[in-house]
C-alpha cells in the first residue's frame, strides 16, 4: 500500500466508509426550527402560567405537605404559577427536541435518497 492509498483509506474510515460526511446538514439548517421551538415553548409556558394562576386563585389546585409549610402562604399562588409555567416549558422543550431529532433524521434520509438515485 503506497502513501496515497493510505491517506484515502484513512479519509474513508473517518467519514464512515461511504462518504457519510456529505449527509450532514449545515448548522444554519437548524436555526429556524430552534427559534420556532423557543417561541412555542415560551407561548406554552405563558398559557400554562395563566392556567395555573386561574386554577390556584380559584382554589382548584393548592400546595400540600412539607412544600406548603416551607413556602409562605402569601406566595402559594405565585409558586404554583411558576411551577405550571416551568413544567409546561420543560415538557414542550422535551417534545420539541424529539420532533427536531426526527426532523433532522428525515432530512438526512431525504438527502441520502436523492443522492442515491
Amino acid at each position: 500500500m503506497d502513501q496515497g492509498e493510505k491517506v484515502d483509506t484513512e479519509k474513508s474510515r473517518r467519514s464512515g466508509g461511504d462518504d457519510s460526511s456529505s449527509l450532514t446538514l449545515p448548522e444554519s439548517w437548524l436555526w429556524l426550527p430552534l427559534i420556532c421551538l423557543s417561541i412555542v415553548s415560551f407561548a406554552i409556558a405563558v398559557l400554562a402560567g395563566l392556567a395555573g394562576w386561574i386554577a390556584a386563585s380559584i382554589g382548584w389546585v393548592f400546595l400540600v405537605g412539607s412544600i406548603a409549610d416551607r413556602v409562605p402562604t402569601d406566595r402559594h399562588v405565585s409558586f404554583l404559577i411558576d411551577l405550571w409555567a416551568h413544567s409546561a416549558s420543560y415538557l414542550a422543550g422535551f417534545v420539541g427536541a424529539i420532533v427536531l431529532i426526527v426532523f433532522v433524521l428525515r432530512g438526512r434520509q431525504r438527502k441520502y435518497l436523492r443522492r442515491a438515485t
